[in-house]
């Protein structure tokens, strides 16, 4: 990692994810540099912008982003939902947060096709088994 952000191929990004501007100009740098993102960390960035009303936003500008099939989003969930993060099937007793990787084109498929409208739903469609 300290070698990436040395090389400048870690882009931490503070703003809006569901605003006009931040993911987008992501994307635009990325792809001046003729690449396509590999893994995007979002934390549960999401379940904010679902509580907001920001998701469709946010689901439109990650269209945008230069991806490829080998693309995934990084979340994290914490002691939320149905009691806690326990409900996922990649929860680990005894630890406080599960972490899930979804490809980015699977994300767009499940937003497109209508199965993603709330923050339970994001976690348990087209996450990546195991």
């Amino acid at each position: 990692v300290k070698y990436m952000q040395a090389a400048n191929r870690i882009i931490p990004v503070t703003g809006n994810a569901a605003g006009p501007t931040a993911l987008r100009r992501i994307g635009d740098e990325i792809r001046s540099r003729d690449l396509v993102i590999s893994a995007m960390y979002m934390s549960n960035v999401e379940q904010y912008l679902m509580r907001d009303g920001g998701f469709a936003s946010f689901a439109e500008n990650v269209k945008t982003l230069p991806r490829n099939e080998k693309t995934v989003f990084i979340r994290s969930m914490f002691g939320m939902g149905r009691g806690g993060p326990s409900w996922h099937p990649l929860s680990v007793p005894g630890y406080n947060s599960t972490q899930i990787l979804q490809y980015m084109n699977t994300f767009v498929t499940e937003y497109d096709a209508g199965r993603i409208r709330t923050y339970n739903e994001l976690l348990e469609n087209g996450y990546i088994r195991p």
